[in-house]
């Protein structure tokens, strides 16, 4: 049996080959509509996409086996990738020298003919091949080796997708991960003077109330409770971000309660019309995620929202395995063009809120990443004439989805 070259850039190969993740993913119905292409193009039982790992031959999809891997040392595919530039065509493997005396033509597959057309990366790197196996000598006329030639460079293309697609997704998680760092660093900062508010509050209480009436007592103890919320806000963002929302603890909390405090901070001047349906009475689950979660969606739903009286509707239902959240308001409506932005990170609208100030698409981003991680999906629906409506769905008991 003749023995498999290395190549000799195996090492930079070898490291393209990783660039790709490929190696060990799941079966996936489009690689394997290409094996399908192949053995029918071809007039084979057995087909497959392989891939030449440092001591092994791994199959991405395969027609006709019932085998996932096999050792280097065994692999046709192996000698295939040595000369990237050519197919590699045994015509009849008991008439080959080199061959002959294969344990798969010997034994085992019983290979009688093999062709791989390699798969070659456009820095030029051979990773595998697409190969078609038959258990008897095979001619294959020049058209459908030609045919064969274009469907491997079609895999490749699909390949160079993939590879974009790591690298893109890597890019937004790094940029998510620096609002991440952002939002503990913002919450580190802020959490030395709103002790110092509360410290003035007190001392306002306690040394100078009597140079205010009632309706002033009544302001700085309100503004007492609101700072007092925001310390603990702080503190739980802090345990958050450096725990991390996967390793978040869960506790059981009464949600009525957590809106209420929500809200307070955010419309003390009582502007809004605020409407909560039914809801559970506790739930168990990151309190730190879902205080979030519905602090922006209803800082959203008063930001975009232009009438005169804004409303906000808070509503819950639930199932054997979920609760369902709709957080509604009765404004202007997203435009469908800008549904795919709101949940994107450094994405958001042209359009200014009721502040003046336009979005800078962190804050809604970071809510689908939430809902998420709790075990749910997140989906919007909205119009000029209805307002915007954010669904939610959140896994019941198991809290934090890994």
């Amino acid at each position: 049996m003749k023995a498999i070259e290395i190549p000799e850039n195996e090492v930079a190969r070898q490291k393209a080959l990783r660039e790709y993740e490929i190696l060990d993913t799941i079966e996936d119905p489009e690689y394997d509509s290409y094996t399908k292409l192949a053995s029918e193009i071809c007039n084979t039982p057995i087909s497959c996409i392989s891939f030449i790992d440092e001591n092994r031959q791994w199959f991405k999809s395969h027609r006709g086996l019932d085998i996932n891997e096999t050792s280097r040392e065994l692999s046709f595919c192996a000698h295939a990738i040595n000369e990237p530039n050519n197919i590699f065509y045994i015509k009849d493997t008991k008439n080959n020298v080199d061959f002959v005396d294969h344990p798969f033509v010997a034994d085992g597959l019983k290979v009688g003919s093999y062709l791989g057309v390699p798969l070659v990366t456009p820095d030029g790197f051979a990773l595998g091949t697409l190969c078609v196996i038959d258990y008897k000598p095979q001619n294959i006329p020049e058209e459908k080796i030609a045919s064969l030639k274009l469907l491997a460079q079609q895999l490749v293309k699909l390949l160079e997708l993939r590879k974009k697609n790591i690298l893109l997704e890597k890019k937004h998680q790094e940029k998510i991960d620096e609002v991440n760092h952002l939002a503990y660093t913002l919450a580190h900062d802020i959490r030395t003077p709103l002790t110092n508010i509360e410290q003035i509050i007190q001392i306002l209480l306690n040394e100078h109330s009597f140079q205010l009436d009632v309706e002033g007592i009544k302001c700085v103890n309100f503004l007492g409770k609101i700072s007092n919320n925001l310390n603990t806000f702080v503190s739980e963002i802090l345990e958050f971000y450096v725990n991390k929302p996967e390793h978040s603890e869960l506790t059981t909390f009464d949600l009525r309660e957590l809106l209420n405090e929500i809200i307070e901070s955010i419309d003390f001047d009582k502007k809004v019309k605020f409407i909560i349906d039914e809801i559970p009475e506790t739930i168990t689950s990151s309190k730190i995620a879902k205080h979030q979660i519905f602090l922006n969606l209803i800082q959203n739903a008063i930001k975009f929202n232009f009438k005169d009286s804004p409303e906000v509707h808070i509503r819950c239902h639930e199932d054997d395995n979920y609760y369902y959240f709709d957080v509604s308001d009765n404004g202007n409506g997203i435009d469908k063009a800008d549904f795919e932005k709101v949940f994107t990170v450094f994405k958001s609208s042209k359009k200014r809120d009721r502040f003046g100030k336009k979005g800078n698409g962190i804050g809604l981003a970071n809510v689908k990443k939430l809902v998420e991680f709790l075990g749910g999906q997140i989906y919007i629906k909205s119009s000029s004439e209805e307002g915007t409506t954010f669904s939610f769905s959140i896994k019941k008991s198991y809290g934090v989805a890994n």
